[in-house]
């Protein structure tokens, strides 16, 4: 093979030259260099590059067996610490879980500052409640999820303590969730009147219920799973700094089997 004196080879003139020698062992090299597109780079030898890793803040497996910290698999390192009662290595959605028996799991510093926001996680109840939290101190701040066996209830919470008129919230009494059953569930928020949720790769309807949402604060916070009252199973969690979309929502959902980290 020629080189120019200066520049480079198309693929094309590549493909061609590869042609001269061996065709049968340039084979794949040949293949390779008939991907023209750069998008299509992702592509090579059967890999599909996927868009879930993009603006992620972290992503956590719940595969821990020992210890106090849930680790985010991802380069941000923001590590839960569980606090409460828990146990680990339970059986969840896509491989693992860890049962909060009243307990929690919290960032060191706050992850969430500002909208877009889109959190995705895996639950099933043991009692009682499921809450999730993009930020929160001693009071409620950000986009948080917080539902039982008689809704769906998700909420942007300026702070100001529990006071509603510092919350806006939407809800969804259609078929909530029950006991003993794994959910995924999605919220993916532009602001703090314009959440969509998801349940299962679905979105859900929700309507207004209360309190006006007067600030767009997310407080000082820590992302947070989990609280003093909750009683739930939690698999795979991962939060991102942009909105998912529908088709993100239903490679997660993966027909119930959820989607490991490892394949995103």
């Amino acid at each position: 093979m020629t080189l120019p004196a200066s520049g480079s080879l198309s693929f094309s003139q590549i493909r061609g030259e590869l042609q001269r020698y061996s065709p049968d062992s340039m084979r794949d090299m040949s293949a390779v260099a008939s991907k023209t597109a750069p998008d299509s780079v992702s592509e090579f030898h059967g890999y599909t590059y996927s868009a879930l890793k993009n603006n992620l803040l972290g992503c956590w497996e719940m595969t821990e067996t020992s210890g106090t910290i849930l680790y985010d698999r991802t380069a941000a390192g923001n590590n839960m610490t569980l606090g409460g009662t828990y146990t680990l290595n339970q059986t969840g959605i896509p491989s693992k879980s860890v049962l909060l028996n009243n307990g929690y799991a919290q960032t060191a510093s706050n992850i969430v500052t500002s909208f877009p926001l889109s959190y995705a996680f895996w639950f099933k109840y043991s009692s009682l409640n499921a809450y999730m939290w993009s930020n929160r101190t001693t009071n409620y701040y950000g986009l948080y999820q917080g539902h039982n066996t008689s809704n769906w209830a998700v909420t942007f919470g300026s702070g100001g303590g529990a006071g509603s008129q510092y919350r806006y919230t939407m809800t969804s009494t259609v078929n909530p969730p029950q006991y003993g059953v794994w959910y995924h569930a999605v919220a993916v928020s532009t602001a703090h009147a314009t959440i969509t949720f998801y349940v299962n790769g679905v979105s859900k309807t929700l309507t207004y219920l209360s309190g006006t949402g007067s600030s767009t604060s997310f407080g000082a916070g820590v992302y947070n799973i989990g609280y003093s009252g909750s009683y739930m199973y939690v698999g795979q969690t991962a939060a991102w700094s942009r909105s998912l979309t529908a088709s993100e929502v239903s490679s997660l959902y993966n027909g119930g089997n959820g989607l490991a980290y490892s394949s995103w």
